[in-house]
């Protein structure tokens, strides 16, 4: 692709239904300085087996699916993308909340989000829970929220995660009660670098 989309504002709703698709070649190398909105999306895109978002804004990496009127939860982003194996979101910055987001991609198997800037976010609660197919989860050289306050039940119930790398630029710590049931269910871990 390539092209430069730089008056672009929202994605709502581009490629759902579209459930014969089976890839998106280029796709993060769209020029979208100004994109704010992407709300389901990719919905029922059932048969796409990779995503590589990484360089969809290289200008300004601001990732706000709802252009800050409601929290990222209620976006939908991947919601029925049964077929999705492999997902990368590098170098985008969060806003908001968003647990459960990943969580519809069912057959979810590595996801990569290195270089990605959370400074905004004041929970991580049930980021990547119950998410029973994905093996890797890549979060490297990311930015913690100062005042990040919840973790519980981040990695619940990813029973098949068996490579997880979580490197900051800021330390955080958590209290106990911040960090409930945060590894649970991790039967099958083997490698755990941070």
């Amino acid at each position: 692709m390539g092209h430069n989309l730089s008056n672009l504002i929202s994605m709502n709703g581009a490629f759902a239904e579209c459930s014969s698709l089976t890839e998106i070649i280029g796709f993060g190398e769209i020029y979208t300085p100004n994109l704010a909105e992407m709300k389901q999306t990719f919905k029922r895109c059932s048969a796409l087996t990779s995503l590589d978002l990484s360089g969809l804004r290289p200008n300004n990496p601001v990732f706000s699916v709802d252009g800050g009127s409601q929290t990222f939860g209620d976006a939908r982003l991947f919601y029925g993308c049964t077929s999705l194996k492999t997902l990368n979101m590098s170098n985008y910055k969060f806003h908001q909340y968003f647990r459960y987001q990943f969580r519809e991609a069912t057959n979810l198997q590595e996801l990569i989000l290195d270089n990605c800037d959370f400074s905004l976010l004041e929970s991580f609660e049930r980021i990547f829970e119950e998410m029973p197919n994905v093996t890797k989860i890549s979060l490297s050289n990311v930015t913690f929220p100062t005042n990040l306050v919840d973790c519980t039940c981040l990695f619940r119930n990813c029973s098949k995660l068996t490579d997880l790398t979580i490197t900051g630029k800021n330390n955080v710590r958590l209290k106990p009660s911040d960090a409930q049931y945060m590894f649970y269910g991790l039967k099958e871990m083997t490698n755990f670098d941070n």
